[in-house]
């Protein structure tokens, strides 16, 4: 993010405190133990007893901090991204269908492109892919609510109590997110506001000052074994995908890219976790030329 910050003149990677709050008695045991564990030094900090770090928060049980935390400005960055692509005139913003791919003796033709690989990176919409679709992707819709509060008067930082709270500054806040199976359309529910709004009152204590601004959809493109799709279709060479990443697709996303060129491109073998041949595994892989 800091190379792509370099490149584009902006800035959306953002470090910052994150704090979370235990649930129960029995989740501040198992925080103290972590804690005490060498393998969670660089990531656990030291717990904090019940109400001696409140900042506006509910905490009846302790909470401790999680090191090296940031969060990335997603929309700020494909932004600048899809400007930076059309610069280069190697954007183009415009419908695909997968009956119009066509198989050519040089690689594979759509409309004008010809190209020798064709890497699909569709999210939870790959279900309609024909070569794709049999991977065992499971579409999670998740909301967030944007809202604000004068009651609330929190330092920057991600504070985490069964829901992430995400302070924006001028007493505006984001709440997130909730997780539904069931319904898999991108349109805000009257339930899920609700879910949040009674979630962000439980959290800070403050009922009836939260004033909902703008709510948001969107579906986690998650995987049946909860790792990401990668690599190439076992009898279709020159297709690929790149995919599954789930709620973590903001960490994720730059190691994985930069493993999946690089397969690409240096024929590295991808790790076995997040391979497709983990599901192809009677087809021999091809080979990259």
């Amino acid at each position: 993010y800091e190379a792509m910050e370099k490149r584009l003149g902006v800035e959306v990677f953002h470090e910052i405190p994150a704090r979370r709050y235990c649930l129960n008695k029995e989740d501040a045991k198992r925080a103290k133990r972590r804690i005490k564990n060498p393998r969670y030094a660089q990531v656990l900090g030291d717990f904090v007893p019940k109400d001696e770090k409140p900042l506006g928060i509910r905490d009846p049980f302790g909470s401790f901090e999680i090191k090296n935390a940031a969060y990335v400005d997603l929309t700020q960055l494909l932004t600048c991204l899809r400007a930076y692509f059309l610069s280069l005139d190697c954007y183009r913003d415009a419908p695909f269908h997968h009956s119009l791919l066509t198989k050519t003796q040089e690689g594979w033709q759509f409309d004008s492109l010809l190209a020798e690989r064709v890497l699909f990176c569709e999210g939870a919409t790959v279900t309609s892919n024909p070569w794709f679709k049999d991977l065992p992707l499971v579409p999670i819709k998740g909301e967030t609510l944007l809202f604000q509060s004068d009651k609330i008067n929190l330092q920057p930082g991600i504070y985490h109590h069964e829901k992430w709270l995400l302070p924006y500054g001028k007493e505006v806040f984001r709440i997130g997110a909730t997780y539904d199976e069931s319904d898999i359309t991108v349109t805000a529910t009257e339930a899920a506001k609700n879910q949040l709004l009674a979630a962000a009152e439980a959290f800070t204590n403050k009922k009836g000052s939260i004033q909902p601004v703008k709510q948001l959809a969107g579906i986690r493109p998650t995987t049946s074994d909860n790792r990401p799709f990668l690599g190439q279709h076992p009898t279709a060479p020159g297709l690929y995908i790149f995919n599954g990443l789930g709620s973590k697709g903001t960490s994720t996303a730059p190691k994985l890219s930069r493993d999946f060129i690089d397969s690409l491109l240096r024929d590295t073998p991808l790790n076995p976790e997040v391979s497709i041949q983990r599901f192809y595994q009677r087809f021999p892989p091809y080979e990259i030329n």
